[in-house]
């Protein structure tokens, strides 16, 4: 058995069955399961570009390499970025087939929420004139957030002292006497007299 696509089809994963009658009793029918994984005919890579979070402290260059799938051979023209300050170039890795975007970003550069930015090249393929790839920016992370001070300046809680519960004696038992030894005065001198008084006294 021979599968062959019949053109034109889209991109991506595309599955189909192909049934296939028999002359078997307890199996009159078989069904196959073809898959088949469509390339776009300019495949960027990667499919969207991300740049570190703005503003840039330095100077960053970024590549996009860009495939061409099919059997024609390509140009590529005119590379841009469409916010100023970013140059784009394009270099051509393999005549007609592949190529590499080289996007110098300025430093300080900075995005704007929601701002709308790519990279676009002119191709000589006239059924995809035109190679798009989206640039974003990652955002910085969210610092460590604490509490506001209370008033009267900060307070560290104080946990209450343990308290041992009280023993409880059964009804008619009177409490323990603990004994309570004397202290033994041995060892101990008596201060010495104080001086006689001078005469007169």
């Amino acid at each position: 058995m021979k599968v062959s696509t019949v053109p034109p089809l889209g991109t991506g994963s595309i599955q189909g069955q192909v049934t296939m009658k028999t002359t078997w009793t307890n199996t009159p029918v078989i069904s196959v399961t073809v898959v088949a994984n469509v390339q776009p005919v300019l495949m960027a890579m990667p499919a969207y570009l991300s740049v570190g979070p703005g503003p840039l402290a330095n100077a960053v260059t970024n590549s996009v390499t860009i495939q061409n799938n099919s059997t024609n051979p390509v140009t590529l023209s005119e590379a841009a970025v469409n916010v100023p300050g970013v140059e784009a170039t394009i270099r051509e890795l393999q005549p007609g087939k592949s190529f590499a975007a080289m996007l110098a970003f300025p430093q300080g550069f900075l995005l704007s929420p929601g701002q709308q930015v790519e990279f676009t090249a002119k191709s000589s393929n006239p059924k995809f004139p035109l190679v798009k790839v989206p640039v974003i920016q990652l955002g910085r992370p969210a610092g460590p957030k604490f509490p506001p001070p209370q008033a009267g300046g900060p307070h560290m809680p104080v946990a209450a002292p343990a308290v041992a519960p009280a023993a409880v004696l059964p009804a008619g038992t009177a409490p323990p006497v603990i004994p309570v030894q004397k202290l033994s005065p041995v060892g101990i001198k008596p201060p010495p007299p104080p001086p006689p008084l001078p005469p007169g006294y």
